[in-house]
């Protein structure tokens, strides 16, 4: 079949560090992008759709002047650049995560730096010189920017320059260069941006919406706590629905029926030893897990407790002990999927036999620690389960039970590459594994714990 060359949309792909991402994003919305050898024009089986690929410092004078329709970059070439385009929506990733990144200002160690003020006749390297020359000229500080075409960090090591703005997602190699961050100048993340004469085309501007609509559009919050209020905000202004899955958790599964997580865990421990497990263990995010396994224990009379494993900074197991207490202020800490600051609706503690209290290092070591004896990367929330699951087998064996501990692996560990399993992310927050990833791995060896 010929393509009609009047209906086709010219979609910008950024090359580079976004390049996989931005392929794997289009791959979850149901477009294939494939990549031929030495060349610049990727297919994809959209006969709508013609694509190129446009590295990311490039792209925003590229949409704007017509050669591309559309495009994908980060919002900080955007700024750099200052091409007039029109932002279509926040498709918030990057290279590792689904996070922003950061453009910071990075000195040395030793250096008397301490704000941006003092940059006041010194030399900055970076790539983003326009963005940073604007910054810093809006604030009354006269200082030499450089463009810097790569190994900025190093310029700043070596004396060339007195300071560099670096992009970062973790700022791990930056500590591993013996620099420091000093502030953030710019939160950057990636856009889908449009020609505004392609926006004046209604088929184009038809094409682009249902790229839009499946990428989505991310708004975000000050603090983890005010999700709630920014969920209900936005369905109030658009006229939609809150799908309020904190709220309604626990009552999303029939526990009474099949088909359900606490039926399958029983299911699978049909044929096993001891079939009905003395502990199920999990973590709390919203508390639909540990409300539908303790409801559905309860329901068939199963001589099953559960324990709810809790980080250290959550709210959960302080709630359970006192139910007055309704949120703490500081942060539930970096185990990411349990633990709330606030206690969800959907968190019931009635139906809840134990509450085990995990450190963070714990939760890391033990996810360190059953990532390598699986042979597949666990996430920290694998880490806390495992950690309490430990507890309950050492007091169990002491006092001669016998029985089954069931618990859940919870996410990969893929996600945490430059996090939990970063040697830079761990030691900027003084988190050493070594001794409690020494007491898990003593647990499995003997059935002793010391945690």
């Amino acid at each position: 079949m010929l393509r009609n060359i009047m209906n086709q949309l010219k979609l910008g792909i950024p090359k580079g560090s976004l390049e996989t991402a931005t392929v794997d994003l289009f791959a979850q919305a149901g477009w294939t992008i494939q990549f031929r050898s030495r060349n610049y024009f990727p297919s994809i089986d959209d006969d709508e759709i013609t694509c190129s690929l446009v590295r990311s410092q490039e792209m925003g004078p590229y949409v704007a002047g017509g050669t591309m329709d559309v495009g994908l970059c980060g919002i900080d070439w955007i700024k750099e650049t200052q091409a007039d385009v029109e932002v279509v929506c926040d498709l918030v990733y990057s290279k590792a995560s689904d996070q922003p990144c950061r453009w910071v200002l990075v000195v040395d160690q030793d250096s008397l730096v301490e704000k941006v003020e003092d940059l006041e006749g010194k030399v900055v390297a970076t790539e983003l010189v326009g963005y940073t020359r604007r910054y810093l000229e809006e604030r009354g500080i006269n200082a030499t920017v450089e463009f810097s075409w790569g190994a900025t960090e190093a310029k700043v090591v070596e004396g060339i320059a007195d300071a560099a703005v670096e992009i970062t997602e973790t700022g791990t190699t930056i500590k591993a260069h013996g620099l420091r961050i000093v502030c953030d100048l710019l939160h950057t993340h990636t856009v889908l941006v449009a020609n505004k004469d392609a926006l004046a085309d209604p088929w184009k501007t038809a094409k682009i919406d249902q790229i839009a609509f499946y990428g989505g559009e991310c708004h975000f919050v000050e603090a983890p706590s005010d999700v709630y209020a920014a969920a209900q905000s936005l369905a109030d202004d658009l006229q939609g629905h809150y799908i309020d899955q904190f709220t309604y958790a626990e009552r999303a599964t029939d526990w009474r029926s099949n088909n359900n997580i606490a039926e399958s865990i029983f299911a699978q421990m049909a044929r096993e030893p001891h079939p009905v497990p003395r502990w199920i263990v999990c973590g709390a995010g919203t508390g639909g897990t540990s409300a539908t396994i303790g409801r559905y224990a309860r329901y068939n009379r199963f001589g099953t407790g559960v324990c709810v494993a809790d980080p250290a900074g959550s709210v959960f197991h302080r709630h359970w002990a006192d139910r007055s207490v309704a949120r703490v202020d500081h942060s539930a800490g970096c185990i990411e999927g349990i633990g709330r600051q606030r206690v969800e609706p959907s968190f019931l503690p009635d139906i809840i036999d134990r509450m085990e209290i995990v450190e963070d290092i714990h939760s890391i070591a033990a996810a360190h620690e059953v990532s390598a004896r699986l042979g597949r990367s666990c996430g920290g929330s694998t880490g806390t389960n495992v950690w309490a699951c430990a507890r309950l087998a050492a007091e169990m064996a002491e006092r001669g039970e016998k029985g089954s501990i069931v618990s859940i692996l919870c996410d990969d560990g893929a996600r945490y590459r430059d996090t939990i399993f970063d040697d830079g992310w761990l030691a900027a927050r003084d988190l050493d594994v070594a001794a409690p990833r020494q007491a898990i791995s003593d647990f499995f060896e003997t059935g002793r714990f010391a945690g």
